[in-house]
């Protein structure tokens, strides 16, 4: 795999963390191919980027201000495909709807393919660690995006 197509493919993960949290959805939707898989474990599972495009909107409508951090990227690939493991690190903060600071921790397992756009993920996979929701309410967010 070349330095460049690492760096693109590095570059639709941190997308998609920036897409999620600005609340992009078209943005986010560029990250993924039209017929790509999600398996969130019990969260849940899902084909087809429209209906996952979908459900992340969903899922993060009340919630305020959040932070999707990807670390140790780990990428390999030839040709047209490529495999890539992240960590991720997301904070949810309370919105309208008053909910408990959630966090979310664990491991995205991606498949990419090179499309004509670019670099796509075509099959993700969410390896939970940590999901909890904080025992108290959140102050408000000092800082806002």
């Amino acid at each position: 795999m070349s330095v460049d197509d690492e760096r693109e493919t590095a570059a639709v993960i941190l997308r998609y963390a920036d897409a999620i949290d600005r609340r992009d959805w078209p943005l986010f939707a560029s990250c993924f191919t039209e017929d790509m898989e999600a398996d969130y474990g019990e969260l849940g599972r899902w084909r087809g980027r429209a209906l996952f495009v979908d459900r992340m909107e969903k899922g993060h409508e009340g919630w305020g201000p959040t932070l999707h951090r990807m670390t140790n990227l780990v990428i390999a690939g030839e040709g047209e495909e490529a495999t890539a493991t992240s960590y991720v690190d997301a904070l949810l903060m309370p919105g309208a709807s008053h909910r408990k600071i959630r966090r979310a921790c664990g491991w995205y397992h991606d498949r990419l393919l090179r499309q004509s756009d670019g670099w796509k993920i075509r099959y993700r996979r969410f390896a939970a660690v940590l999901i909890s929701d904080a025992a108290e309410e959140a102050p408000q967010p000092v800082i806002s995006r």
